[in-house]
């Protein structure tokens, strides 16, 4: 047979370089593996769905705002509110700016991602100017005409912006709920890859042990005065 033809050193070379190579290909399916379940965490950010929620509560704080304006005793009284507008389209435009830096360089943004955020952004637009509109009629003291608009027209804009944003909320949410069980069966499936190689592994190296000490043993039966020579030493505990 073959086997009995091959010298020890071949026998040697044969059963490492076969736990060898299963240790090679363990190695490449972790490697694999991690870089598949570290794009898949990467996919279960909630900084996106944190700028969404700085935008609702942003614009949800101005129209509140905004009817304080309104209902104000005078101009003095408003400036508070005023100001807080002000700071609060200060703290949405920032986060839109980290949002759309975001989607600007991640290529892993959804179409309904994209879409869900180009809504919101037409939603401002149109609310911006109903906002403006309503202060000016307020400082130039046409209260009854500050109060209409703000029933008529900014009422309603501010309920589609807001349900705008919360629709990008949603869509973050469930995106990462999505990205957090693909997560759990890469994991899963890991773990059973490297157990299954690990056992194969475990069993070649076992079978290259019984073929290599066979190989021994049939050299040294072929050299009489050898083996007795090893038995007479290992009795004597050389």
């Amino acid at each position: 047979m073959f086997s009995s033809k091959m010298t020890i050193g071949a026998r040697l070379a044969l059963g490492f370089g076969a736990v060898l190579a299963l240790m090679m290909v363990l190695t490449a399916l972790a490697v694999s593996r991690v870089g598949n379940i570290d794009a898949t965490l990467n996919r279960i950010n909630d900084v996106k769905q944190r700028h969404a929620i700085n935008f609702r509560g942003s614009v949800h704080d101005r129209a509140i705002a905004l009817r304080d304006v309104v209902l104000a005793g005078d101009n003095a009284a408003a400036q508070p509110a005023i100001e807080q507008i002000r700071v609060l389209a200060a703290n949405y435009e920032r986060a839109g700016v980290a949002l759309d830096a975001m989607f600007a360089a991640r290529s892993d943004i959804l179409a309904d991602e994209k879409n869900a955020l180009a809504a919101i952004k037409e939603d401002e637009r149109k609310t911006q100017p109903v906002i403006a509109k309503v202060l000016e009629l307020r400082l130039a003291g046409d209260v009854d005409g500050a109060r209409a608009l703000l029933a008529q027209s900014a009422a309603p804009a501010f309920v589609s912006w807001l349900a705008s944003v919360n629709r990008l909320i949603d869509l973050e949410e469930q995106l990462n709920k999505d990205s957090a069980a693909e997560a759990r069966a890469l994991t899963g499936s890991f773990l059973a890859w490297m157990a299954v190689l690990c056992a194969i592994a475990v069993a070649a190296g076992a079978v290259g042990a019984w073929f290599i000490s066979r190989g021994m043993l049939g050299e040294l039966g072929g050299q009489p005065g050898y083996a007795a020579h090893i038995m007479r030493s290992i009795a004597a505990g050389n």
